[in-house]
């Protein structure tokens, strides 16, 4: 099997189409990225897969492929992708999470459609955004984006509050699932 794909999304000189950000912040653009993957005779040529995945599904993929157990003694968060990219399963994750330099933590969670953009510290913000544009200043607070219906423009959690805060808590579940989880790999 051969994987192509990039660590981010586009830089500030590149193309990132439709979406909203670049290189180094959470919005789409910045986040976004390809995986193409090729294996003559077990993946269909030319079929594209539009569900949630991550690059931390490439390990427990690989492990599953050698037939090598992932360790036990420790949380892996990536999950087998073969099922997903031989057509048999609609996605791998049911959210992502974002990371960003400059948030202590997770900066954003995302579902199938939906994503929930936590506090950002008032550096990043700054970093994006130096002007002092009022309509981006909302940004530095939590917002909620239909990632379907534009390019994150838009803060929706007024319109669908139980859903940022199911997306809010699923960060705080996670942070803290991070912090117990043990690190490194022991052979």
């Amino acid at each position: 099997m051969l994987v192509v794909t990039s660590d981010n999304g586009g830089g500030y000189l590149s193309n990132v189409g439709g979406l909203r950000g670049r290189k180094g912040d959470t919005f789409e653009g910045g986040m976004r990225v390809p995986g193409i993957f090729h294996w003559p005779g077990v993946l269909p040529p030319g079929a594209e897969r539009d569900g949630l995945a991550m690059q931390i599904d490439v390990l427990p993929t690989v492990l599953a492929l050698i037939g090598v157990a992932a360790p036990d003694d420790r949380v892996i968060d990536g999950k087998d992708m073969l099922p997903f990219l031989k057509g048999h399963a609609p996605a791998v994750q049911d959210l992502v999470y974002y990371f960003s330099p400059y948030a202590r933590g997770v900066a954003a969670v995302r579902d199938e459609r939906y994503k929930f953009l936590g506090r950002m510290l008032k550096k990043q913000r700054d970093l994006f955004y130096p002007a002092p544009i009022p309509i981006l200043s909302q940004f530095a607070e939590p917002m909620l984006t239909d990632v379907a219906l534009d390019n994150e423009s838009h803060d929706l959690s007024l319109n669908h509050p139980e859903r940022s805060k199911r997306l809010e808590a699923a960060i705080v579940a996670f942070q803290a699932s991070l912090r117990d989880n043990p690190r490194g790999w022991k052979p």
